[in-house]
């Protein structure tokens, strides 16, 4: 056996047609599944991403062609992507082979589309949660820095208008937090701070108070260069388009590095009114609020701070778009939407 078979199976994934193949896309990701979770095969690194990621992606088409069709078929192909994520984590369980699902699904769930990324956070709950039973068998390295860009996307989600995807994103990080106190030798119910309470309509106000919480347990969790990856991914949230990311963005900014208290410790109808003016100071003014001047992590994280450009990252890839540098700066019509009122800006 060797890697010819996952060569074949890459290939027929991607040339086929969701549309025209809808009873094939199944067949073929089965396929994958065998040569992903095969450890006579020995896949190049390469190779095994482009697979898996071929397969992910047809699957989502698949399914989001069922949703309104075939309720029987379209849970079928939930269960078979569930199903190929864990066993792709179960050939070599670790924190690294986590991550590289991961990378698989930014697309989904940062996507502008509400329903992908529902489907998105759903399918990746169930790998994290998968990941934290194959714990024992974990082979370490927990100081991989990316695993700091992922905290942060993931907990962006938070304040996501859709309470599905909220919930979601808040199960998320209380796994992912267990993981990495795993990893570490540390007690995993240090984790218990970053679950957060749900609540019926749920304020803005208390969403951002969540994702206060969550940024402030990761900062006692993370490393520093994994601290330094949720920063740079913070600040390039701060400048992104849809507002809810932008909120996000800034009260992780200001979490990671110590100083939620300065947003959040004021009267409720105030804390909205200071958020909006903290992302006009760095969004439109490029600097940087006075209360975050000085931190050596900010200093040390990226030369684009020098001008409050966002940092250079890797761009998801396609549906996703919403965290694009291009779409950086708020309008002034953007400003309003932050507390609800135009009278607050």
């Amino acid at each position: 056996m060797g890697p010819g078979r996952g060569i074949l199976a890459k290939d027929l994934m991607e040339t086929i047609s969701v549309e025209g193949d809808q009873k094939h896309v199944l067949a073929y990701s089965i396929d994958a599944i065998r040569c992903l979770s095969d450890p006579k095969l020995s896949l190049e690194p390469a190779l095994e991403s482009r697979l898996l990621r071929t397969a992910v992606d047809k699957s989502f088409l698949a399914i989001r062609r069922e949703t309104h069709r075939n309720q029987v078929m379209q849970r079928l192909y939930e269960e078979y992507l569930e199903g190929l994520l864990c066993c792709v984590l179960s050939s070599a369980p670790s924190l690294g082979k986590l991550y590289s699902i991961w990378e698989h699904f930014t697309s989904w769930i940062e996507a502008p589309d509400a329903q992908h990324r529902a489907l998105g956070m759903k399918i990746m709950t169930g790998a994290i949660a998968f990941a934290v039973q194959l714990l024992p068998q974990f082979e370490g390295s927990p100081d991989i820095p990316e695993v700091g860009d992922m905290a942060a996307r993931l907990g962006l989600t938070i304040n996501d208008p859709e309470e599905t995807i909220t919930c979601k994103a808040r199960a998320c990080m209380y796994l992912l937090a267990q993981i990495l106190l795993h990893q570490r030798g540390q007690d995993m119910r240090g984790a218990e701070e970053l679950r957060c309470k749900r609540q019926n309509e749920q304020s803005q106000v208390q969403k951002y108070r969540d994702l206060a919480r969550v940024g402030e347990g990761l900062r006692n969790i993370l490393l520093e260069e994994q601290r330094r990856a949720f920063l740079q991914r913070a600040l390039h949230a701060v400048h992104s388009r849809p507002i809810h990311i932008s909120q996000a963005g800034l009260v992780f900014l200001y979490a990671i590095l110590g100083e939620a208290s300065r947003l959040m410790e004021h009267k409720e109808k105030e804390i909205p009114i200071r958020v909006v003016n903290k992302l006009f100071i760095i969004t439109c003014l490029k600097e940087l609020p006075q209360d975050l001047q000085g931190h050596s992590l900010l200093v040390t994280s990226c030369s684009a701070l020098a001008s409050l450009q966002p940092p250079t990252l890797a761009p998801a890839a396609t549906p996703a778009d919403h965290l694009n540098p291009e779409g950086t700066s708020m309008s002034e019509d953007d400003l309003p939407n932050l507390t609800g009122s135009p009278a607050a800006t």
